[in-house]
């Protein structure tokens, strides 16, 4: 399991929500017939600043004034749903990677391929049939109480009820260690990444 900043992960699943609900709509309406490019687009948010990091392919032959105009249009998405200014900034010649694995965290938005929370439900049933369940009693009360926040093609973000459940998983002799194991025979190589929600 890997531990970031709660409060980062937290906003980081509030924008991935929004990108599907919101942004995905507003680059392609910005960037009209980029589509192909745009599903190479990528965002995370920055451990240091807390700020949204889109990450856009070079679109040719789209020049670079257009690219003030989807800057635009991300930082008007962001307005409308939050209210106030959100930092983040936008570049462009980046996107997926092959490395995939290896680059994201608890605090990516978005990456190619990533399910739209549309299918969520259905694959969270499973994961929740498959993956949070134990024969030990006391380890299954506690991951009765864990919700599954967001998805992504290779990842899952947990949220305990709270704080020390979390640690008193840990504490369970085998306990995490099931977890995984059964993580890895429902789909190998997904990570969980969990973090407590606030007492």
């Amino acid at each position: 399991m890997v531990h970031e900043p709660t409060r980062l992960v937290d906003w980081a699943v509030r924008l991935r929500r929004l990108w599907f609900e919101e942004l995905e709509r507003a680059l392609e309406a910005a960037l009209p017939g980029a589509g192909e490019s745009l599903v190479q687009a990528s965002a995370t948010v920055d451990v240091a600043t807390g700020a949204l990091h889109v990450r856009m392919p070079s679109i040719y032959p789209v020049l670079p004034p257009v690219y003030d105009v989807v800057k635009a249009e991300i930082a008007s998405v962001l307005w409308d749903a939050f209210g106030n200014p959100v930092a983040h900034k936008v570049t462009f010649g980046g996107g997926g990677t092959a490395t995939r694995r290896k680059a994201i965290s608890g605090l990516s938005v978005y990456e190619p391929g990533d399910p739209a929370p549309d299918y969520w439900q259905e694959v969270t049933s499973s994961f929740r049939q498959e993956v949070l369940v134990s024969s030990d009693p006391t380890a299954n009360a506690l991951l009765s109480g864990v919700k599954i926040r967001a998805l992504a093609r290779e990842h899952v973000w947990l949220e305990f009820a709270t704080s020390d459940a979390r640690r008193s998983l840990g504490q369970l002799p085998g306990a995490a260690s099931a977890l995984n194991d059964r993580l890895n025979t429902w789909n190998d190589g997904v990570t969980a990444f969990c973090f407590a929600a606030t007492d």
